[in-house]
């Protein structure tokens, strides 16, 4: 999950639920402030971390930063059909 704003903690109250197929490694986020805390247990990594976890995809759970989110990853070379959306355009 990349966006550890207020989407993402309805999203994890969601999944800590068990009704999703969903495992939550971590939540990604930009701002230095956010991490190395957490979100209901779920830590909170910077976008340098992507690569040292095993994922099968990044949830962009960010709308207002959704856009620059899912450039930023691009830029960083992640593959575009792992990466997705909660809120669509």
């Amino acid at each position: 999950m990349y966006g550890a704003g207020e989407v993402a903690e309805l999203l994890l109250l969601v999944v800590n639920d068990d009704i999703s197929n969903i495992k939550v490694l971590g939540v990604i986020d930009d701002d230095v402030n956010k991490i190395g805390k957490s979100i209901y247990n779920y830590p909170i990594i910077g976008i340098e971390s992507i690569n040292l976890i095993e994922h099968d995809g990044i949830l962009i759970s960010s709308y207002t930063n959704r856009d620059i989110i899912y450039d930023k990853l691009i830029y960083y070379g992640y593959d575009k059909d792992k990466i997705i959306m909660f809120i669509e355009k």
